[in-house]
């Protein structure tokens, strides 16, 4: 950036009085420096600016792209996808727990409940989706599977709350049947919400990098043009700069050469 230095001026243009040396255009560009340009060729800088601008032309296009996989995404989803997440999270943290409580009941020493509850919760969900989405002998084994482990989670948990003594035989049928509820009901609900994420999840990876790629083109757009018009600005500062300090460097040695030569500034060089 150009700046107007009055004492620097007018000290270059008495010494330059005094020594009988007139060179208002030299002395001033030597002070400023070069007029700043725009040179993709030899700065590196400009030349991302260049590449920046010329993508302009298909910012639009860049936009119309991301809007469409963005409403495809949606579309395929069917559903908010937050209350997807919402459903699957939640379910997958309720049957965690169930399944810890389980490896608890059963004696199983921490953390290898832990570990083993997460294990069984990731089970229970693995055999609902191959009960829904398998075929054949795959589809049948997975649903005696789940059976199994269902009457199995149930035994085990059964054993561990117990029925009150003189209990009705009502409660004494129904609590098997809201633990089993309370282990396998969760999954039931939330299994389909974590499957259909695993099938939109492509659609929404191609919609979140195409929005992406238009984020970055139009940062870069805005860069390009921030820099633009700042090298504007700063071109009309160093000509505004530079015409001011020949004007005061003339006057100057105008003045100074009169002192000398005992004549009217006015006489003195243009």
């Amino acid at each position: 950036m150009a700046v107007f230095n009055e004492s620097q001026i007018n000290t270059l243009a008495h010494h330059d009085a005094m020594r009988g040396v007139y060179q208002p255009e030299e002395r001033i560009d030597s002070i400023l420096g070069p007029e700043p340009v725009f040179d993709p060729v030899n700065h590196t800088e400009h030349a991302k600016h260049v590449r920046a601008i010329n993508q302009r032309h298909v910012l639009a296009e860049m936009r119309e792209h991301a809007k469409g996989k963005w409403e495809s995404a949606r579309a395929k989803a069917s559903e908010p996808v937050v209350w997807l997440i919402t459903k699957g999270l939640l379910g997958f943290v309720v049957e965690a727990l169930a399944g810890i409580l389980t490896m608890y009941s059963a004696g199983v020493p921490f953390p290898e409940d832990f570990l083993f509850g997460l294990a069984l919760a990731g089970l229970v969900f693995a055999l609902v989706k191959f009960t829904r989405e398998g075929r054949g002998v795959v589809r049948y084994a997975a649903l005696g599977a789940l059976i199994v482990v269902a009457i199995v989670i149930t035994a085990v948990r059964l054993d561990e709350v117990g029925v009150a003594e003189g209990a009705s035989p009502i409660v004494g049928f129904a609590l098997p049947v809201l633990l089993l509820l309370g282990t396998f009901g969760i999954a039931l609900i939330a299994e389909p919400a974590i499957r259909k994420l695993g099938q939109i999840y492509p659609e929404w990876k191609k919609a979140y990098e195409a929005s992406t790629d238009l984020a970055r083109a139009e940062t870069a757009d805005k860069e390009a043009q921030k820099f633009l018009d700042g090298l504007s600005r700063d071109r009309e500062q160093w000509k505004d700069v530079r015409i001011k300090s020949i004007a005061l460097y003339k006057s100057t040695h105008r003045t100074v050469t009169a002192e000398i030569n005992g004549t009217n500034p006015a006489n003195g060089p243009a």
